[in-house]
């Protein structure tokens, strides 16, 4: 059995929409791109001729035709509008609406007051008028969104989006260009102009594939950054919250591989956990260990970038000696728990650099006096 270029490209079509299908669940921004993209995968997969075939075996034909063209020009109302929305154009989001319902209606008064009998494309006795409503709807509304996402692909940074953009205006392109063409085959009658629907529409497949599947690089590479930094964190997590075992929350071990869920979301845990231990371990440190810290940081000529970190480390490392060895705690007047930034990714980065300062084997052996072991 041969695949033709429109089978594969709807099977990728439909292979993106489940994939960032758990993206679309979790994030609202990416919604109006993944229904859009979503909408026009089930027009395109509704014109394949063996899903025809199907619909008018179950359905009629009768009902198959007129059924089809109207979520045609639903869809592809419902495309210009969610692909308004996400450009940052919600003022116009209601107008595709109101001219769809307008030219839905006109097409099933022309549908049933003319009453095909044999509905096929060509020879369904409908004036062309009929045609160039749903044809001409389909052509304004498709070309619309390719504009739009051309326009918004120049204020993009990330390569990724701005590809993303300019491969879904390929797409929505090639996808104009069959009721085009349509036109100017009932126009001429000359079957060549129709010849390439097949093609054409599998060309406009891949492009909308391909740019809805590109923005999902950004999330995969976080994704990967994130579970990274986990597993860096993992050793000094698992060393402060020995210390201290109350910091702990309620574990979710399926959390990082499920898909709808963020890789931000366990980290984020990880980072709470990190921070409330080290809170309570600074009650645990006095004076002498700060300066002693501070002066073999200097001793060592760490890089200032690092400095603050590596003070942290070693502190952390005089105050778990204190524990372990059963001293009291005391209250700390200063806030020792270090420079974590302005931001979550700042947190832990920082928290990244106290994990590698702790784990050199200098701040591991690191003593009251500031004098390793």
């Amino acid at each position: 059995m041969t695949l033709s270029v429109e089978t594969i490209g709807v099977f990728c079509m439909w292979l993106v929409v489940l994939v960032r299908f758990p993206q679309a669940i979790r994030d609202r921004g990416q919604r109006p791109l993944w229904v859009s993209v979503m909408l026009i995968t089930v027009v395109t997969t509704l014109y394949m001729e063996v899903v025809q075939t199907a619909l008018a075996d179950l359905f009629g034909r009768y009902a198959t035709y007129l059924g089809t063209h109207l979520v045609t020009v639903v869809s592809a109302a419902a495309v210009l509008r969610f692909v308004l929305i996400a450009n940052g154009h919600r003022k116009y989001r209601h107008w595709p609406y109101l001219a769809a319902a307008i030219t839905a209606g006109v097409v099933v008064w022309i549908y049933v007051a003319v009453d095909p009998q044999n509905p096929r494309p060509g020879h369904t006795g409908l004036p062309l008028g009929y045609f160039f409503l749903v044809s001409g709807f389909s052509v304004v509304a498709l070309t619309a969104c390719a504009v739009v996402c051309l326009l918004g692909a120049r204020r993009m940074d990330h390569w990724a989006m701005r590809w993303a953009l300019l491969a879904l205006a390929l797409g929505w392109l090639a996808n104009a260009l069959p009721w085009l063409l349509n036109l100017v085959w009932l126009v001429t009658h000359d079957p060549r102009w129709i010849a390439w629907f097949s093609e054409i529409d599998g060309v406009a497949a891949f492009g909308i594939a391909i740019g809805a599947a590109l923005p999902l690089i950004p999330d995969i590479q976080q994704r990967v950054r994130h579970n990274a930094a986990y597993r860096r964190l993992g050793p000094l997590w698992r060393t402060l919250t020995e210390a201290a075992p109350h910091v702990r929350l309620a574990r979710a071990p399926m959390a990082r591989i499920l898909p709808a869920v963020p890789a931000r979301l366990p980290l984020y845990r990880r980072v709470v956990e990190i921070r409330d231990a080290i809170v309570v371990l600074r009650s645990y440190v006095d004076a002498g260990d700060l300066d002693a810290a501070h002066a073999d940081v200097e001793r060592r000529a760490v890089p200032a970038e690092l400095a603050d970190a590596s003070v942290t480390a070693r502190w952390l490392a005089a105050a778990l000696r204190h524990h372990d060895e059963g001293d009291p705690p005391a209250a700390q007047p200063e806030n020792i728990a270090g420079v974590g930034g302005d931001d979550f990714e700042q947190e832990v980065e920082f928290l990244l650099r106290v994990a590698d300062a702790y784990d050199d084997g200098l701040a591991r052996g690191y003593a009251k006096t500031g004098e390793n072991k």
